[in-house]
């Protein structure tokens, strides 16, 4: 049904609303849970760390300290 391609090592995979956020080391791809089709991809300025949900808006923290907001 999804088949992704990873270029990083796949860390985790979370569900929020209607998403699917597959979590890889240095990228992040959102895929919409009821069509299976990538809504987008986001480069990650160093590894990932942690993912916080707040209403819409989705907090990425990398190592280094650096922040990544999603919308």
């Amino acid at each position: 049904m999804l088949d992704l391609n990873l270029f990083y090592n796949f860390y985790d995979a979370k569900i929020f609303n209607d998403w699917l956020f597959v979590i890889t080391e240095l990228e992040i791809i959102k895929v919409d849970i009821k069509t299976l089709k990538v809504i987008g991809k986001y480069a990650l300025p160093d590894f990932f760390e942690e993912m916080e949900f707040n209403h819409r808006i989705i907090e990425i923290k990398c190592s280094g300290g650096e922040h990544i907001i999603i919308k």
